[in-house]
């Protein structure tokens, strides 16, 4: 947060107070810990108030004028104590405007019903700049304790054109929906049951999860549409006496059974490949089912056949079959299966290693610490066993025949000295 910029805010110099409005003005907070920081200067802020502030407010010509208009007149008034918080109030709200996140405008909708309302007209420009974002925190609006913010969150979405539940989830942002969708189960709103329901099989995971998360807020509200619609759905009726996360479950398994059919057909597919020594056809079948639905709950069904290929192309494409492999292990969870998987992994770190000349022992060690009966791990430990043990006896040799020779070289200079001095004494 432009701490200093906010407190410069109150300055005698008025290009002073401009600028600091603007530093602040033009800030996006980000994160929650900046968040969190907005809502407590707010909250201060709200807690200085008292008449002299709308007073303030009263003598500015506010209606109609942007943002920034009112930024520039509230910097000329004199820095009086309701100045200042008018102020720094209006710059911290065109601050969360920047950021235009779903607890961002929480805050806004908050000032809305600071200093009398005074701020009000300017928070709806805010949110009319937002559009689509500022929707799902005008529905929680409309669900809190106060009659008064109910009914003006009401007015708010009817001005934002959002006269309906169906009015609000028309928005080209998923993340918008999600919050919206979230906001409708936090409020429990009956009108919009219908609209959450319509998302609980979209093919967006993200908005169908919302949407399922949704529902379970309503809890028994919700327990004779899921049963309706499981009726139209499954061509059945749910057994009497089931609750309404039961019911939910049920829907939900058979939306996600009718959506994933292809997928589950080229499951299908892949095992009566593998099952025939197809294992590249089995390969390309369960890559196109995973990439449709990487949580496919059949997955682990998958992973012995992708194991399978991944160590056949070892040898050719190690970078592939890591690929594989990994994806095996995502399957296997927590099957016992995996350390099996995570060994073969570390035996190709190792191979990775070797192929850029470190021959290194620890990765296929570490290898047989998951899997014992690893083959590929036994033989390649092997073999650099082997290779140091060659590498040692070379060496020896080579310093033994250094050795010899640094001998041989200084007999024979030993030889050539004694003959020079046999030569002098003679010729003395």
């Amino acid at each position: 947060m432009p701490v200093e910029a906010l407190e410069h805010l109150a300055s005698p110099a008025a290009d002073a107070r401009r600028s600091a409005a603007e530093t602040v003005a033009a800030w996006t907070p980000s994160g929650a810990d900046e968040m969190a920081a907005v809502a407590r200067q707010l909250a201060d802020l709200r807690r200085s108030e008292d008449a002299a502030l709308t007073e303030s407010l009263a003598r500015l010509p506010l209606r109609g004028a942007t943002d920034a208009e009112v930024i520039a007149q509230l910097a000329r008034l004199q820095p009086d104590g309701a100045a200042r918080a008018a102020l720094a109030t209006a710059c911290l709200m065109h601050a969360l405007t920047n950021a235009g996140t779903l607890p961002a405008v929480r805050q806004l909708v908050r000032v809305a019903f600071d200093a009398g309302g005074a701020f009000r007209g300017l928070v709806f420009s805010e949110l009319r700049q937002l559009d689509d974002r500022s929707t799902a925190a005008l529905i929680e609006a409309r669900g809190d304790a106060s009659p008064d913010v109910q009914a003006w969150a009401k007015d708010a979405l009817d001005a934002l054109g959002k006269r309906t539940p169906g009015d609000a989830v028309q928005t080209t942002d998923d993340r918008v929906l999600v919050d919206v969708l979230a906001a409708f189960g936090a409020i429990r709103d009956a009108d919009a049951l219908p609209v959450v329901l319509s998302f609980v099989n979209s093919d967006r995971d993200e908005v169908r999860v919302a949407a399922r998360d949704a529902i379970g807020s309503y809890r028994a509200e919700a327990l004779g549409r899921i049963r309706g619609t499981y009726a139209a759905l499954a061509g059945k009726r749910l057994p009497e006496g089931v609750d309404a996360a039961a019911a939910s479950r049920a829907l939900f398994e058979t939306y996600d059974h009718q959506r994933l059919r292809d997928v589950y057909g080229r499951l299908d597919e892949g095992l009566a490949k593998e099952k025939a020594g197809d294992l590249e056809g089995a390969v390309s079948d369960f890559t196109y089912a995973l990439a449709r639905q990487p949580d496919l709950d059949r997955g682990a069904e998958a992973a012995p056949g992708l194991v399978a290929y991944g160590e056949r192309l070892e040898p050719s494409d190690g970078r592939r079959a890591a690929d594989l492999l990994r994806t095996a292990l995502r399957l296997y969870r927590a099957d016992a299966r995996a350390d099996a998987v995570k060994s073969e992994l570390r035996c190709l770190d190792g191979d990775e290693l070797a192929a850029a000349g470190i021959p290194d022992t620890t990765p296929y060690e570490q290898a047989l610490e998951l899997d014992p009966n690893n083959a590929h791990a036994h033989a390649r430990l092997e073999k650099l066993r082997v290779d140091a043990a060659s590498r040692r006896w070379r060496e020896d040799r080579l310093a033994k025949g250094v050795a010899a020779v640094g001998v041989c070289l200084i007999a024979l200079g030993l030889l050539g000295f004694l003959r020079w001095r046999r030569r002098e004494e003679l010729a003395a």
